[in-house]
């Protein structure tokens, strides 16, 4: 579940978009197997994708099932692009997925028949959709479909690549976008008040970071500002739950190693009180915090009801235009989650929110669908698409780019932040673990209904039950 699929504003809309370029006359075959296109000769041998390039392929329409939003959005504006680099051959028809239903209804397609050739098997859904999808290695190694040499996939940091591979076959689809949390910080006021913010790849331990947030409480105090030192998200759903677990993770726990429970573990126990702690001891976080969600985070940054909030990168395009956010439009940093003074700097703890193209096993075009997923996730696609604020990148040599990060700053801490990613459990149905068996417990914790260590046990007698459920 991305930081988009929890906007309540996205659009649910059941549709059926169709980009299409100039019609040609059909041809006969089908490339559902697994034959070779071998190497292309002349111009097109450059290209990302030769055999798209070169105009050999079939006429054919590849459909790409997705859910609303800004991803679907992106991919329809830039297909266009595509079919007349194949010279009309390839067109591109979106299908829309509603948003809230995204990962069941991509599994019904894909199950179903052969109407979705690509389809979105990102972070949060990889474990549930990879076993319907094509390993990409046999086509990555044919040089007439991919050329290594252009396409860089060591662009992409360790921890991305893991996200969408399996241990057994290998990469299964392609990355188009990752998102992190990060800690957003009016620097106007932290520069006035003499609080020093730690640039990235540098973070703050969680022993500064409470520190610095009882300095910004004092200062808040001081100069009645009607504003809280932090904004935090403590609701009941699946963000909240991703931000409970990175509060986990940056104490050394994993509480869900090996497929097994460790939620009660003391180093989980203590990372879940040091979270939930903000509000209910320090006191430092907004009294809404048991009700912030995307939306309600962003507002509060957008009305200057917060100095601090952990929140989204998603969001730092909207608080960073003048025209949506004036209050809060260039007077914005960015900071990466802290991590408890006893464990390594560089410890894991971001929670990898990715979106992808993988290639369904139904497919009846998989050459023709490989051929568009690599084009869109090339590298000169993601920087067109992150520079003209259309969507984002899992890319280093994008996200690092310094005439893209000089007009949006945020970049240089996402870069960062996807290097540590935290790797998730290779088990089914970890949406439902997220938004049924974490959420609750956290939401608990944040109304003061359990303790760290009553919502500990919960989560872990919840997901022992769930996996039990699942066979596991």
């Amino acid at each position: 579940m991305s930081p988009q699929l929890l906007r309540a504003g996205c659009r649910l809309t059941i549709a059926a978009v169709v980009v299409a370029g100039t019609l040609t006359a059909c041809s006969k075959g089908s490339s559902g197997d697994n034959q070779r296109v071998g190497k292309i000769s002349g111009a097109a041998a450059s290209s990302v994708v030769p055999w798209a390039a070169s105009g050999k392929a079939p006429t054919s329409t590849v459909t790409v099932c997705y859910f609303s939003g800004p991803e679907f959005d992106s991919i329809q504006h830039y297909a266009p692009k595509f079919t007349a680099l194949t010279g009309g051959k390839i067109k591109v028809k979106m299908v829309s997925i509603p948003i809230n239903q995204a990962l069941p209804a991509t599994i019904n397609q894909i199950k179903a028949s052969s109407t979705c050739d690509l389809v979105d098997a990102g972070a949060q859904s990889h474990a549930d959709i990879d076993p319907y999808l094509v390993p990409l290695k046999s086509m990555m190694d044919d040089p007439g479909l991919f050329n290594p040499a252009v396409y860089n996939l060591d662009d992409f940091p360790r921890g991305v690549r893991d996200l969408v591979s399996m241990k057994d076959k290998g990469l299964m689809s392609f990355t188009l976008g990752a998102d992190v949390q990060l800690v957003y910080y009016r620097k106007d006021l932290l520069a006035k008040w003499g609080i020093a913010v730690p640039a990235p790849p540098n973070a703050w331990t969680w022993q500064q970071f409470e520190s610095t947030l009882q300095t910004i409480q004092t200062k808040v105090a001081a100069e009645h500002l009607s504003m809280s030192p932090l904004a935090i998200s403590g609701t009941q759903d699946a963000g909240a739950s991703m931000f409970a677990l990175t509060a986990m993770w940056g104490f050394g726990a994993d509480p869900l190693k090996d497929k097994a429970t460790h939620f009660t573990d003391a180093k989980s126990v203590e990372g879940l009180s040091h979270w939930s702690g903000l509000l209910t001891n320090l006191k430092v976080a907004s009294p809404g915090s048991p009700t912030y969600a995307y939306n309600e985070l962003l507002a509060a940054l957008q009305q200057s009801k917060t100095v601090m909030a952990v929140e989204w990168n998603a969001a730092a395009s909207t608080l960073a235009d003048p025209k949506q956010s004036p209050q809060s439009a260039g007077k914005l940093g960015y900071a990466l989650l802290p991590y408890d003074k006893g464990v390594p700097a560089t410890t894991p703890r971001v929670f990898p929110t990715t979106h992808t193209l993988g290639i369904s096993a139904q497919s009846k075009h998989q050459r023709e669908a490989f051929e568009f997923a690599t084009w869109y996730t090339s590298p000169d696609v993601a920087k067109q698409m992150v520079a003209e604020g259309r969507g984002s990148s899992g890319r280093t040599s994008v996200l690092t780019d310094p005439s893209i990060v000089a007009k949006q700053p945020s970049l240089a801490a996402v870069a960062a932040a996807t290097k540590i990613y935290h790797n998730l459990p290779d088990i089914p149905s970890f949406g439902e673990l997220l938004a049924n068996v974490i959420a609750p417990p956290v939401n608990a914790m944040f109304t003061v209904q359990k303790t760290p260590q009553q919502a500990a046990q919960a989560m872990q007698t919840g997901t022992k039950n769930l996996l039990k459920k699942a066979g596991k």
